[in-house]
């Protein structure tokens, strides 16, 4: 298992680590492809989505979203954040794009890995075990990019300084940093546990007018925000419905299962509520260095 050399405070790694290394479960991943009849050599994106699109919306909202950004034919990107790879794949399938992917997690990483095998695509992502605070060029790969892509990292990540700093560190000469992520609602704190944080210690929401001001102090200018809640209710809403009915049919000695969807659809109840109660704001937005 890879390990990285870590600028995030340790317990603040240690304790992002924990929250997802169950989405690292490769085993599992093996035993339901096999359960819904995928030959492993024939597999697409598409194939992989409800294990690696680990985000709001999952492989709707990657297109969703790379439509937004719009995509340059080949582009170089740089996915910060990038768990199991789920959206830097989708870049180089559907775009050609050579994504460097930059995960802090020794296990999403290393399973990433294996996935993007399995699709054919590692001459294409570049898997690297790194800090996104960290300098993440790799020893033969570009330092700055074309796009610096984070989808659903900006919430876990409380040094937002850094964070954007180092956006604009990797940003080639006409590049632009693109967000999906979430900032904090005028209706007060969030309701736990929510995908990304049991109890809100791994959540560190800024309200709209702080990013703006932060990107702006890290030398970035903020072209676009545009706030994505009506479609992102009605990601979390057929997902809830469709884990519903997945509990409804699975088979008394399915436990493991049994016990995922219950987790995922509590929490998913909890996103929805503070949709409604404006509490979460989520967000597309872009940014790049002024001219």
């Amino acid at each position: 298992m890879t390990t990285p050399v870590n600028k995030t405070d340790p317990a603040l790694a240690a304790a992002l680590i924990s929250q997802w290394a169950a989405r690292a479960d490769l085993d599992f991943i093996q035993k339901d492809l096999q359960r819904r009849g995928k030959d492993r050599s024939r597999l697409t994106v598409a194939d992989l989505a409800n294990y690696d699109q680990l985000h709001a919306g999952q492989l709707t909202a990657t297109r969703d979203f790379a439509a937004w950004v719009g995509i340059p034919d080949s582009a170089r990107v740089i996915d910060l954040g990038a768990g199991l790879g789920g959206a830097a794949r989708l870049l180089a399938a559907d775009h050609g794009c050579k994504v460097a992917a930059v995960e802090l997690s020794g296990p999403l990483h290393d399973t990433g890995v294996v996935l993007t095998g399995w699709l054919g695509l590692t001459p294409l992502v570049d898997h690297r075990c790194a800090d996104l605070l960290a300098d993440a060029g790799g020893d033969t790969g570009p330092i700055t990019f074309d796009l610096v892509w984070l989808q659903h990292v900006d919430m876990h990540v409380p040094d937002k300084g850094a964070l954007y700093a180092r956006v604009a560190s990797h940003l080639a000469k006409g590049g632009r940093g693109v967000w999906h992520d979430w900032l904090a609602g005028p209706g007060g704190a969030p309701h736990y546990p929510m995908p990304w944080s049991d109890e809100g210690d791994l959540s560190y929401l800024s309200l709209p007018d702080t990013f703006r001001e932060d990107t702006r102090q890290a030398g970035l200018d903020l072209g676009r925000l545009e706030v994505i809640a009506e479609r992102t209710h009605g990601w979390f809403a057929r997902t809830h419905g469709g884990l519903r009915r997945a509990l409804e049919k699975l088979p008394t000695n399915a436990a493991r299962r049994r016990a995922r969807y219950t987790a995922l659809a509590t929490r998913i109840e909890n996103v929805l509520r503070n949709l409604d109660e404006q509490r979460l704001i989520p967000f597309y937005g872009e940014a790049s260095l002024p001219m």
